[in-house]
This record gives structure tokens, sequence and C-alpha cells, in this order.
């Protein structure tokens, strides 16, 4: 399943500074309070030597895989006409920093010349995989005849600065083969009734200041003009800091919410789907990974287990502590939010778990569940020694 088009509710944790360009204009801008979460030193706001991909033997990229699991709504809150069950699945994830370079990416010639003045340049990369085998429909008015087809699998690779520069985006691409639940009340089990099948490629370009971007869009379905390249849009106007949707893991990960603050993060996203801007907030809290209290310390036993193999938590006596980061839209449009939990930051100059990304809930549209990424194995590591 691909990241939802909505993603995060009302309030600002954000500083208000003013863009030097924007100064005349009296126009103001919701600055990101971000930090370099995934470091020993969280204040750290450049490129440590040990994450950047040209310091080997030293360098070490993190790579993380997530067990994905499908759970659906208490009987009362379901969907009263369909239920949809997902196959259980893997979500991989890779974070590094390295070149980065316009040449490697095709990019179009508005954008060639000032990222030729600037030359190769330093930038985190992230990198995720989504693998769910199979999605089965079933129509509640008729359960013997079930559908199931090819499930979801989407492949992102996002390019940003680092933290001194607010994780601006460069460069980005999403690869989205998907079978999307289509309405609320399908009258069959078919293609544009219950569900909706994409074959998709996103590719964003960003102009080196981050004040415009380009979405080239290719529709593997279309059975012509299967690609579409978008006018350059406008970004600079923005209500708060820009970031690209498909760093949003990383973006969650850098915000300085902890659990029972009250505080919110005010964000803008770049929805490649619409081409449009649309403003979220995170907002941290206490919530716990699982409802059940017992499941849950379960769940945190494990977790404990799988940090300190890669000595990324010390055991002591208050167990794995976690902060919930929820992503809620800011307007209108309808639909639950998705959550974030990290491992919490109990130094900031000695980051012993490095805010890693423990789970993560996604809601199902239309009340057909949620899907869960819950922390199952590191094949590596950040490190800062």
């Amino acid at each position: 399943m691909k990241k939802p088009t909505f993603i995060i509710a009302t309030g600002v944790a954000a500083c208000c500074a003013v863009f030097a360009a924007g100064c005349a204009g009296g126009k103001t801008q919701n600055l990101a309070v971000l930090s370099s979460n995934w470091y020993s030193g969280t204040g750290y706001n450049g490129f440590q030597p040990t994450i950047c991909e040209d310091n080997a033997p030293e360098f070490s990229a993190e790579k993380i895989t997530y067990k994905v699991t499908h759970e659906q709504l208490a009987e009362k809150y379901q969907n009263k006409y369909y239920s949809v069950t997902y196959g259980e699945g893997t979500y991989v994830t890779e974070f590094y920093a390295a070149d980065f370079s316009y040449e490697n990416f095709g990019y179009p010639s508005e954008f060639i010349e000032e990222y030729s003045e600037k030359g190769t340049f330093k930038a985190y990369c992230y990198k995720t995989v989504l693998d769910i085998p199979s999605v089965t429909f079933t129509l509640k008015s008729d359960e013997t005849a079930p559908k199931t087809l090819e499930g979801d699998y989407v492949e992102t690779e996002s390019w940003f600065l680092s933290v001194k520069d607010y994780l601006r985006p460069l460069y980005s691409v999403q690869k989205v083969k998907s079978v999307t639940p289509n309405t609320r009340r399908p009258a069959k089990l078919e293609e544009g009734y219950a569900y909706k099948t994409y074959d998709r490629v996103y590719e964003n370009f960003y102009s080196v200041d981050g004040k415009s971007v380009i979405t080239k869009t290719t529709d593997n379905l279309a059975t012509e003009n299967k690609t579409s390249v978008s006018e350059s849009i406008d970004l600079s106007k923005s209500k708060n800091s820009l970031f690209d949707l498909n760093s949003l893991d990383v973006v969650a990960r850098a915000t300085n919410l902890s659990a029972g603050s009250g505080l919110l993060q005010a964000i803008s996203l770049y929805i490649p789907k619409s081409g449009t801007v649309e403003n979220f907030n995170l907002a941290g809290s206490d919530r716990p990974l699982l409802s059940d209290e017992t499941k849950n310390k379960e769940l945190l036993t494990a977790l404990e287990g799988k940090l300190t193999e890669k000595e990324l938590y010390t055991p002591v006596e208050k167990g794995l502590q976690t902060v919930a980061v929820t992503v809620n839209y800011s307007g209108t449009q309808p639909g639950g939010a998705q959550t974030y939990w990290f491992a919490a930051i109990e130094n900031k100059r000695n980051n012993v778990g490095r805010a890693t990304m423990l789970k993560l809930s996604m809601p199902v549209s239309y009340n057909l569940g949620t899907i869960n990424y819950t922390l199952e194995s590191f094949q590596s590591n950040l490190w800062n020694k």
C-alpha cells in the first residue's frame, strides 16, 4: 500500500521566522524545529563522517526490516459492506549520506544551470521498499466469493539536505504498484468498484533553492500518453518548512516532540499525486505501541532485545521508553492519521537509541483496518564512535 495522499492536526510548535527573500513582503513561514536525532549527539546538524558513503570502512548505513501486518478494526467500527485483508509483508528502510549530483537523475533543463554551478555536494539518501504479497477483498453480502489479488509493492528513494538546511528536498522517486480500496460501498468486487489498480512512477525534481519542483508522472497502465511532466510548481509560498512526502519517516524522526509535552510541529508536504502542497501537524504523545497492556509489554521486551543486540539500548529498570508522533492533516480531508513510534531520547548528548523507528501504523481508507510496520531486524545501524 502506498503512503497516503494526506497524512498530519492544527497548531504550531515550529518557530516563526522570516525568510530573507520574503522580508520585503512581510511574509513569514513557520520553520520546523529539527535535530539530527539519528546521531549520538542530536545537536550535530551536518553530516557525520560515519554516515557518509565515501568514508569506508568507517561508513555504516542504517538498514532495518519491519514486519508488515494488517489489523482489522473492532467490529462496531468496521466497514459494513466489504472487508480487505492484506497478506503479511515487509518494509525495508535504508538511510545514509552520499555525494549528490543532478547528472545521476535526468534533471529538467530549467534546473540544470543552477545545479551545474553548485557542483557535487553531500546529501542524505533515504530508501524504502514495501512488499505486501497479496490483498483479498470480500463482500459481506457474499462472503463465499472473496477475490485475492497480487498485493502492493512500493519503492521510494529521496535525497535531501541536512538538518542545517531543514532537510530541504532535492530529488525523489516513488514507484507504486498497488491495489487500493476505491469506495466505501462497492456494488461488486471489480476494478473501479471495490478497488483500483495503480502502476505508476512519480519523479520529483526540486530546484537548488527548494523554491520550485517539477514532477514527472508515468502511468504504466495507460494506453496512451503514459508520461506527463508538470510545469514548474511554486513552493516558495508554503506556510511551513516544506518536505518531500517520501522523506516523512525521517522528518518525523527529526522532530523535537516528546511524550506529554503537548507541543505540535507544523510542516508542509509536497504531494506529487496531486501536485499540491498540503499542511500538516505532528503531535508527540506517550501513546503505547499496543492498546492491550500485556501485549504491549511483550512487544517492548522483544524490541529491547533487538536494540540491545545492536547496542541501541542499555537495560534500565524503567524499561524501553518510546514517544509516539501522530501525523494529522490540517484540512478537511477525511480519514485517520498515521502514527510513528520512536525510541525516546533520554540524553541529547548520548543518544543511545538514536530515535530508531520502532513501529508505524497507517489507517486503510473506508474503515478497512490498519497496516502496522513493526521492527523485525537490523542489517546495520548508524554509529558515532
